[in-house]
C-alpha cells in the first residue's frame, strides 16, 4: 500500500492492526495503541503505550505520543513535540511545527492527577505549560518537560528532560534544570545553578550562583545553596 499523507509524494504504509488507521512504514506504532480509521501517523513519528489517536488527527514528523495520551478531532502533533502522560490534544489544536501560541486552541492536560487544565505549547522547545503558569519566550522548555501551577520562569533558563516545575516556583537567570528533577513549593532556582538527576527542590529553598543539586538530593525548608556548593544525594531541609 502506498499513501500520499501530506502532498509530498507516495510512501509505503499499512493499516494499523488496532483501529484500522493508516501508518507510514517509516513511523512506529505499538500494537497497544489505538489508531482510528480516519487518523494518520507518518513521517518518523513514534506512538506507544496506551495512547489513542482518532478522529481526523495527524501525528507526524519526529513527534512522540505515549502513555495514556489522546490525540483526536482535527488535531495535529508534529515536529519534535511530545504528548504523553494524560495529555489531551483535540479540536483544531496544533502541537509542534510552526507553532504560534493561541489560547483559543484546545489543549487540556492533567499535569498532576488533579484534573485537566488549559495549557499551551511553549514556543521555545515545545514543552507544555499550563495557562496558569508563565514562561518567557527566552526560556527553553524541552518537549518532555512540564511547567504548571503558578510557576514563573524568566531569563535564559533551560528546562528539559522529564523535569517538572510547578507550585509557586520561581526560575530566573541562566539555570539548567533537567533529568527527572522537580522544583515546586515556593522554591527558587537562579543564577548559573544546575538542578538535575532525581533531585527535588521544595519548600522555600533558594538555589543560586553556581551551585549544583544532583543525584537524589532533596533541598527544602528555608535552605540556601549558593556559591559553588554541591548537594549530591543528601537531604538539606534547614
Amino acid at each position: 500500500m502506498r499513501i500520499d499523507f501530506d502532498g509530498t509524494g507516495l510512501v509505503a504504509a499499512h493499516q494499523h492492526s488496532n483501529g484500522g488507521g493508516l501508518v507510514a512504514d517509516t513511523a512506529y506504532v505499538d500494537n497497544s495503541v489505538f489508531v482510528g480509521t480516519n487518523a494518520r501517523v507518518f513521517g518518523n513519528a513514534i506512538v506507544y503505550g496506551n495512547a489513542i489517536v482518532y478522529g481526523n488527527a495527524r501525528v507526524y514528523g519526529e513527534a512522540r505520543v505515549y502513555g495514556e495520551a489522546h490525540v483526536y478531532g482535527e488535531a495535529h502533533v508534529c515536529g519534535y513535540s511530545c504528548v504523553c502522560g494524560n495529555d489531551r490534544v483535540y479540536g483544531y489544536a496544533r502541537v509542534g511545527g510552526d507553532f504560534n501560541k493561541n489560547k483559543s486552541e484546545s489543549i487540556r492536560v492533567d499535569f498532576d492527577g488533579e484534573g485537566f487544565v488549559d495549557a499551551h505549547q511553549h514556543p521555545n522547545g515545545g514543552g507544555l505549560v499550563a495557562d496558569t503558569a508563565y514562561a518567557d519566550d527566552s526560556v527553553f522548555i524541552g518537549p518532555d518537560a512540564r511547567v504548571y501551577g503558578n510557576a514563573r520562569l524568566k531569563g535564559k533558563a533551560r528546562i528539559y528532560g522529564e523535569a517538572r516545575i510547578y507550585g509557586e516556583a520561581r526560575i530566573y537567570g541562566k539555570p539548567l534544570i533537567f533529568g527527572d528533577a522537580r522544583v515546586f513549593g515556593d522554591a527558587s532556582v537562579c543564577g548559573n545553578s544546575l538542578v538535575y538527576g532525581n533531585s527535588t527542590v521544595e519548600g522555600r529553598a533558594d538555589i543560586r550562583d553556581n551551585s549544583i543539586v544532583k543525584g537524589r538530593a532533596i533541598v527544602g525548608g528555608n535552605s540556601i545553596v549558593k556559591g559553588y556548593s554541591i548537594v549530591n544525594g543528601t537531604r538539606c531541609l534547614d
